[in-house]
């Protein structure tokens, strides 16, 4: 039961949705298992308890594994895993440990590999915050991984990818200083620069339209058109 006022262990709806209505099964391969320090055992108990609360609504259409990449007692081994999974876009933490009068280093992979059909992401579990904490990076990771897994689920379910045309030619803002969002939008959806110069058919392919800070006026044709898509 989640006697929280905020509903803080709760999944939201838009996620039981997508989770019983899912087609095929998820697999998510968690990397953060083995000797772990308090605070990254924390973070692997809340991503376990997430998986299950999923599992309860996607039934036998999501799985999950826990590994230790660490396990192998050969460096070699160690390495070859660290290396690989590094290619598939994990980040790993050099995490210092304290066993008595002894402090040893120890890496640590705080993050997933999503499967569904064909497809695979990297998902990354620690959330960097400049000027914070390790526990205070933990708490704010553990907030977000209904987002994170569902971000993930869409990206690697999505059959086709949604289209989105960014309006230039009234003055908006450029590549430069749309980067960020360009770059964050392009994860999940295919992202274009166009102009509608008077064509009709100019916003039929896309999905969505983004006219970002323009500082000239419209001509009446491209705003008909503009009208016509909303």
């Amino acid at each position: 039961f989640d006697l929280t006022s905020e509903k803080r262990y709760t999944l939201s709806k838009n996620t039981i949705t997508q989770l019983e209505t899912l087609e095929d099964v998820v697999f998510v391969r968690v990397y953060l298992e083995g000797n772990l320090p308090t605070e990254f055992r924390e973070l692997h108990d809340a991503m376990k308890e997430t998986l299950d609360d999923f599992k309860a609504y996607a039934g036998s259409n999501l799985e999950y594994e826990f590994i230790d990449p660490s396990a192998s007692i050969d460096e070699k081994e160690r390495v070859a895993v660290y290396e690989d999974l590094t290619r598939q876009g994990l980040q790993y933490s050099n995490v210092r440990m304290r066993e008595g009068d002894k402090v040893s280093e120890q890496i640590v992979f705080p993050g997933a590999i999503m499967s569904y059909r064909n497809n695979e992401t990297p998902i990354q579990l620690l959330k960097s915050q400049m000027g914070a904490s390790e526990q205070e990076m933990i708490a704010i990771s553990i907030q977000q991984l209904e987002y994170e897994l569902m971000s993930a689920i869409k990206k690697v379910s999505a059959e086709r990818k949604q289209r989105i045309g960014i309006i230039e030619g009234h003055g908006e803002l450029d590549k430069l200083q749309m980067a960020d969002a360009e770059s964050a939008l392009t994860e999940f959806y295919e992202v274009e620069r166009i102009t509608i110069d008077q064509d009709l058919n100019a916003l039929l392919p896309y999905d969505a339209i983004i006219l970002a800070r323009p500082d000239s006026a419209f001509n009446e044709q491209d705003k008909l058109i503009i009208d016509q898509f909303i």
